[in-house]
Order: C-alpha cells, then structure tokens, then sequence
C-alpha cells in the first residue's frame, strides 16, 4: 500500500483531494452536500478510505469581519461538518498561510490564489489551464501535498488528477460503491502489470 494523504479544503463549496505519492495520483471531488445541506459522509467514505490515509490535512478557516452574520454562520456550518466527520481519525489543521508560505514561497496579499495557479502548473505541467473553479481543487491539492512535506515524504510532481465524482451520481450510493469497485480493480491491475 502507497502512502496517502489526504487534504481538504473546507466549506460549502470545498473539495476533497487524496495523494497517492507512489502511483502520483491525485483523486478529488467537491465535497458532497445532500440537497439538505448536510455533508454526505457516505460519499466521501465510499471513494475515499480515510482508514488508509497516512495523513489527513485541514484547512484552518475563520469568518471575516466583512462577510456579516448570515454569512459567517453559514461558513461555520459548513466547516463544522467537516470537522465533525473527521472526528472518528487523527487530522490536523493548518492555516492558509502555513501551507501557502511552503508551496508558494512569502504569498503577497491579495495574490494568493493565483500564486497558487501558478505554483500549480509548474508543478503539473500536464495538467492544462486553471479556471477560477478549479481554485478548490488546487487548495485541497495543496494542503495535502504540504502534509506530505511538513511529514518528510519525497513527494513527486506531474500528478494524474482524477475527479471521482465524474462518473458516479451523488443521489445514488450503489454506484458509488461500483465506481470505487471499479477504481481499486484498476489500480489492482496496475499494480500487477508494474
């Protein structure tokens, strides 16, 4: 079994990145919320065996002054979730600017989001463009590629990105298991042909 990490970039609209730093894969997905608003645990244990993770890496957030009341509580319910389904594993968390100074050198205020594109395809040069939505991805890419560093792995570049909810519906939870089923028979007979 390869080492995995695990990093997640919290809130409504946050993802869920896994590295597998032998197989140079990164497996992510937006993190799941039911039309209820409620995380949907079953998804994220479904594609992603946190029992198998070597690190689980969260991104420290806190509301802002200029976002108001509604929008602060929102946030903290989001990230509260998170949080709460972590509960069962070891994780850790850490600032925007503790993994940001490590990937991208002193962030400059207000440039840290394209510091981070741009560390992004230096380092994933196969990748292709970065797009404003894919700013969540990077993030959770990042926290977990840090935790990765912070715990001295010699970790790769040039990852093959597999978004795992591309080909399952989130309502429908035998096919979440059919895709994971199908992911690990792949990475099986990868293994076997190596």
């Amino acid at each position: 079994m390869g080492i995995k990490l695990i990093g997640i970039d919290p809130g409504k609209t946050g993802v869920i990145a896994e590295i597998d730093v032998e197989e140079k894969l990164c497996r992510w997905m937006p993190l799941p919320f039911r039309e209820d608003t409620v995380l949907d645990t079953y998804a994220i244990k479904t594609l992603f065996n946190l029992n198998e993770s070597h690190y689980i890496y969260v991104e420290k957030v806190h509301g802002m002054k200029i976002w108001g009341v509604a929008n602060n509580f929102t946030f903290g319910y989001y990230y509260g979730q998170v949080r709460c389904f972590l509960e069962p594993w070891p994780y850790e968390l850490i600032g925007p600017k503790g993994w940001q100074k490590r990937i991208n050198g002193c962030p400059r205020a207000g440039k840290a989001k394209e510091m981070s594109a741009a560390s992004f395809r230096r380092m994933n040069p196969t990748h292709g463009p970065i797009t404003k939505k894919d700013e969540g991805m990077v993030d959770a890419f990042f926290i977990a590629y840090f935790a990765g560093l912070t715990n001295n792995i010699v970790m790769p570049k040039d990852f093959t990105f597999l978004r795992v909810d591309d080909f399952v519906d989130p309502l429908n939870h035998e096919l979440h298991v059919q895709a994971h089923i199908e992911y690990q028979k792949r990475l099986q007979a990868d293994t076997n042909q190596a």
